[in-house]
């Protein structure tokens, strides 16, 4: 693999058949190669370990070097009047996703955070509060 992340030898790239086998090598293994921030993995691994595996679930978008974390946020200790009064369902978790670079976890942008519930998207003011 060069250093652009393209998936082809030099003897390969004949012409003939090199878009097949360029999007054969993205599939087949570029997607595996694309840098992690390694404390990614521990903190999730952490945060399982805390609460549970069910606390927490990972979508990455590798082709765009982008994860999402969704954190799920059990509101089930509140009591039905406070529950009502901040216009929230407790037996629906609150989630709270974070967006960020996979491969620039600890050093790059400020991640965009999101709040909510999602059968409760109308007047879910306690997500921005949150937020």
């Amino acid at each position: 693999m060069d250093i652009k992340g393209q998936c082809w030898t030099d003897e390969e790239s004949d012409g003939e058949n090199e878009s097949e086998q360029f999007l054969y090598g993205i599939q087949g293994s570029c997607a595996a190669d694309l840098y992690r921030h390694p404390q990614l993995d521990a903190d999730i691994e952490a945060v399982k370990d805390i609460y549970t595996d069910s606390a927490i679930s990972v979508r990455e978008y590798g082709t765009i070097d982008d994860v999402d974390i969704d954190l799920h946020i059990n509101i089930g200790f509140l009591d039905e009047e406070v529950a009502t009064a901040w216009k929230v369902i407790r037996t629906e978790p609150i989630i709270l996703r974070l967006r960020f670079s996979l491969s620039q976890y600890l050093d790059g942008p400020e991640p965009s955070v999101e709040v909510f519930q999602p059968s409760n998207k109308e007047g879910f003011s306690l997500g921005l509060q949150l937020k």
